[in-house]
């Protein structure tokens, strides 16, 4: 394929640059596949459509990071960045996923404020339907099993692939001539009376959302650092997504002064992408040791790959 110009120059200057950083980047991915996250999950008491759909999250997040390294190291930090942040909403899954518990609360619906002379406005529960929020100080956040958790992601996933394939058909399909073959309604239908009429309401009301949270919603629901890389991160990783950051595809030529197309990142950029990729990343080990445990060796792999982002994003501080 045809390369960028000084593509190669690029990748070198970036590579010996930020050495350390790349280095420990591959050596978390490398380590990270060897690990028996398979055969610890068949041991735990978690039931199988649990640790296959935890399996499932772990190989999304893998190659997402993998790629996110292998962008950067060309100077391509703008698209690795975009992966980075669909790496956050991998492991925020996985979260809830196997949470221990979820900051989450279901209740009822209710419709519009129904304002009556002399009366404080009152809302009515509408029957049969069903929400989620989350969980405020005092309260008790409802109780979801992990099977019910995994069922409900599931659920999501098969209705969307559904409803693609749907409009798929019924958009293209006339004109194309081609057949994606029969759609199996039936896995929809299993997926959905696994979750119950509540989860199935929520989901109904909420399509494009598996917990009936927006992503800012959920982040809080996990606690812990999610709330916090969502609103410190998350938004300018999302002008990348949605393409309104054109600006940063130009440069000024340091001979001429005239402005061009920039084909590779700035140093910033790719210092700041695989700086989010690898503690994102290490938030997955992290989590998903902690809640399946993988073992002592694991744990001492996980503390030093700690210390090592430690030292290379926190040098000053590395000793302290």
């Amino acid at each position: 394929m045809l390369e960028f110009p000084r593509t190669n120059e690029r990748a070198k200057e970036l590579n010996s640059k930020y050495r350390a950083e790349f280095d420990t980047a591959s050596r978390m991915f490398a380590v990270w596949m060897s690990r028996p996250l398979g055969q610890r999950l068949a041991k735990s008491s978690l039931p199988g459509e649990v640790g296959g759909l935890t399996i499932l999250l772990n190989t999304q997040a893998c190659r997402q990071f993998r790629s996110i390294i292998e962008l950067c190291r060309i100077g391509e930090a703008e698209n690795a960045i975009v992966l980075a942040r669909s790496l956050f909403e991998t492991v925020l899954a996985v979260n809830f996923v196997l949470a221990p518990k979820l900051n989450i609360v279901i209740e009822p619906r209710r419709g519009k404020p129904d304002h009556k002379p002399g009366k404080p406005p009152t809302r009515a529960i509408l029957p049969g339907k069903w929400q989620t929020r989350v969980r405020q100080s005092g309260e008790r956040a409802s109780k979801i099993s992990h099977l019910k958790r995994a069922f409900i992601y599931y659920a999501h996933c098969t209705s969307e692939n559904i409803d693609i394939a749907k409009d798929m058909r019924e958009r293209h399909l006339a004109q194309t001539g081609e057949d994606l073959g029969s759609i199996a309604l039936s896995a929809l239908e299993n997926a959905k009376k696994k979750i119950g009429p509540k989860w199935r309401s929520i989901q109904s009301a909420n399509p494009n959302t598996y917990s009936g949270l927006r992503v800012n919603q959920l982040a809080v629901a996990a606690g812990g650092w999610f709330p916090m890389w969502y609103k410190t991160m998350y938004p300018d990783q999302s002008r990348k997504v949605h393409g309104i950051d054109p600006i940063v595809y130009i440069e000024k030529n340091p001979i001429t002064g005239e402005y061009r197309p920039a084909w590779h990142s700035t140093d910033c950029s790719v210092w700041s992408t695989i700086y989010c990729g690898s503690m994102v990343f290490y938030c997955l080990m992290d989590h998903l040791n902690n809640y399946i445990g993988m073992g002592h060796a694991t744990d001492s792999l996980v503390t030093t790959f700690k210390e090592e982002l430690w030292k290379c994003y926190r040098p000053e501080s590395a000793d302290k």
